[in-house]
């Protein structure tokens, strides 16, 4: 095959793979791996709402070696005092490399603001490590844009500390503006096709539940096409309560760091 013709059916390829992406989860066939978009953030986000020596020490090793965002989740928050056994995990992982989030809740934007300034000094104070915030029941409503403002402004005056709001859908663009990074879909599998990445100043997270091992490959190709760049994917089934890791969970941060940096293929697991 001559160069022409060789550069010809490449296109051809192209054309096809775009077509095939633009349909729903469902219609991937497993036997295609491969994204033709490189070098890009990639990042494991893990809802750690566990009480366990065992899973913050897998926690631990992963974080070692590939980029995580660890949310730890004491009490619905920091709790009142320090846990000796959370001050140890959130030092352990922020040692290995991993970035500990503290929980915070806004009550879909009703809580007073106050409050959730008070957690975020709370987290500050007890466990120092942190090094920012995971922000839940965030509001997708365009009126309370003000009320995360305001709150980024205060945990950014505090340090450079990482902001990731989780309204848990798409949210308008004033939202993706305040954060280093935004939860856009928090749901099943079977509910992928509602997701709607876009092209955003602050990286587009998705946590998907009910993910059996059989599908992590073909999700994470999905999310990729989505510009998802920070994923969370659990067998759980829906809704989740993080309590535990997935049975995948150290293969599914392998095959997430797998991506070819010049092809974008997933390596199937």
């Amino acid at each position: 095959m001559d160069r022409l013709a060789a550069s010809k059916a490449m296109v051809m390829l192209t054309l096809a793979f775009s077509v095939l992406l633009a349909e729903p989860l469902e219609a991937i066939p497993r036997s295609h791996r491969c994204y033709t978009q490189a070098g890009f953030d990639r990042w494991i986000l893990v809802p750690a709402y566990f009480y366990s020596e065992e899973l913050w020490s897998r926690l631990a090793s992963l974080s070692a070696r590939w980029s995580t965002m660890i949310i730890a989740n004491p009490s619905n928050g920091p709790g009142a005092e320090v846990d000796p056994n959370y001050s140890r995990w959130i030092g352990r992982v922020s040692s290995g490399g991993g970035l500990v989030l503290g929980y915070v809740h806004t009550g879909w934007g009703s809580r007073p603001l106050i409050e959730v300034e008070g957690d975020v000094d709370t987290w500050l104070e007890l466990y120092p490590e942190v090094r920012g915030f995971f922000v839940d029941e965030v509001s997708d409503r365009a009126e309370d844009v003000s009320y995360y403002e305001s709150l980024a402004q205060y945990i950014r005056q505090k340090g450079g500390f990482i902001i990731v709001l989780n309204p848990g859908t798409s949210v308008p663009p004033g939202y993706l503006g305040i954060a280093d990074a935004a939860v856009v879909f928090e749901d099943s599998a079977s509910s992928l096709r509602y997701l709607r990445g876009s092209a955003s100043p602050a990286l587009q997270a998705a946590i998907v539940s009910e993910v059996p091992v059989s599908r992590v490959s073909q999700v994470l190709l999905y999310l990729l096409h989505k510009d998802i760049r920070v994923i969370y994917l659990t067998d759980e089934p829906s809704p989740p309560t993080y309590a535990r890791v997935p049975s995948y969970f150290e293969l599914l941060a392998e095959a997430w760091a797998s991506i070819d940096a010049d092809r974008g293929c997933v390596r199937p697991i």
